[in-house]
């Protein structure tokens, strides 16, 4: 929060403050979670925090992994 000061020889009235226009929340990605099998039979779990559904979540891990078997994603709570 920013303080504003005014000076004290001013002699004109304050001005009316403007009226706060409301606050949208952000909108936070859903955080997912992936766990892969991969061909030589190894298992990982990865956080993907910045995808927009499940079907992106999905399709980032495919994009980012090689020699991936199986991927499950779960939204995360």
């Amino acid at each position: 929060m920013q303080r504003h000061s005014r000076s004290a020889s001013s002699g004109s009235p304050a001005a009316p403050a403007a009226p706060a226009s409301p606050r949208r929340p952000k909108r936070r990605a859903a955080p997912f979670l992936a766990s892969v099998r991969f061909l030589d039979g190894s298992r990982n779990v990865y956080e993907v925090s910045n995808a927009k559904d499940v079907a992106d979540a999905r399709r980032m891990i495919l994009e980012e992994l090689s020699n991936v078997a199986a991927a499950m994603i779960v939204v995360r709570d």
